[in-house]
């Protein structure tokens, strides 16, 4: 659980992960340098459980090294990013290590339906993420994941470690999520399990919401971007997709289709969403909100 200045939401959040019916886990929370409550809550749950384990960082390092300082500290044969505002089911664990069993090896991240939530808890609407990539075909996975990609919820699914590993984690400008996804699909299968039970939490300080501007968003992600000239960000989600199609180690044939069927369909997207490509922003009470 990567977070910082979490007071309003983090108790729910932890709770939620307590009562899992899977309970053979560790909880890592990794704290950015909070300047609000969240040190003294989150101390107080380590002491009353073992399986937490709470880092806190003297400085806030940036989103991109909270959520990459999470995966270096665990441990598990599986891995899940949880966010500080979001509500997991008791059965989210269960449901999604189970699928990944079941499947084998060439299966790496498993995630459940979704609603949206506002602040008071209260349910928004559901929320499709379309993600279910069962193809046995690294460039079908790709077609389709650009094809249906719509908020980045699976993110926060369950996740084998050995192959989270051998992608580069979280980059560090806006959307890397995004990447971070696609670069698992491309090692791999990403299952839909078809059970409601994720809470996804969306109010004003979800991270474009409080952060306006691709500059704000961006030293979000890494504080060392303020000095930076901020370039296109679609330019670099898409020549980061590139890169993470060269790294996946596949076939010279197979990596040639990879190429081919993410330009095509990136650019086909961009011409019918010129102004939306990668999200779908919503608006809940007035406020504009990305879910990331």
């Amino acid at each position: 659980m990567p977070l910082y200045n979490a007071a309003a939401f983090v108790r729910e959040a932890i709770d939620s992960l307590l009562a899992q019916t899977f309970g053979d886990f560790e909880l890592i929370i990794s704290d950015n340098g909070s300047t609000d409550e969240t040190d003294s809550i989150c101390c107080g749950y380590a002491a009353q459980d073992s399986r937490i384990r709470y880092y806190r960082s003297a400085d806030n390092r940036g989103a991109a090294w909270n959520f990459n300082h999470c995966v270096e500290r665990a441990r598990g044969e599986y891995f899940k990013w949880a966010a500080h505002d979001d509500i997991c089911a008791p059965k989210f664990l269960e449901r999604c290590v189970a699928a990944l069993d079941d499947a084998g090896s060439q299966t790496v991240l498993a995630y459940p339906k979704s609603v949206l939530i506002d602040a008071a808890g209260s349910v928004v609407g559901p929320h499709e993420s379309g993600l279910d990539l069962r193809s046995s075909a690294p460039h079908v996975r790709v077609r389709d994941f650009v094809r249906r990609q719509n908020k980045a919820n699976p993110i926060f699914g369950v996740i084998r470690s050995d192959v989270l590993r051998r992608t580069r984690g979280f980059g560090s400008f806006p959307s890397a999520d995004i990447v971070l996804l696609l670069e698992l699909a491309l090692f791999g299968r990403v299952l839909e399990v078809d059970d409601l039970l994720f809470q996804r939490r969306v109010h004003a300080g979800n991270s474009c919401a409080a952060n306006r501007s691709i500059r704000d968003l961006a030293i979000w992600f890494d504080p060392r971007n303020a000095p930076k000239q901020m370039g296109l960000p679609l330019a670099q989600v898409f020549f980061a997709s590139l890169s993470a199609i060269r790294r996946a180690g596949l076939t010279p044939a197979e990596e040639s289709l990879c190429y081919a069927v993410f330009t095509w369909e990136a650019v086909k997207r961009l011409v019918m969403r010129p102004t939306n490509y990668w999200t779908n922003d919503w608006e809940i009470n007035g406020v504009r909100v990305d879910y990331r």
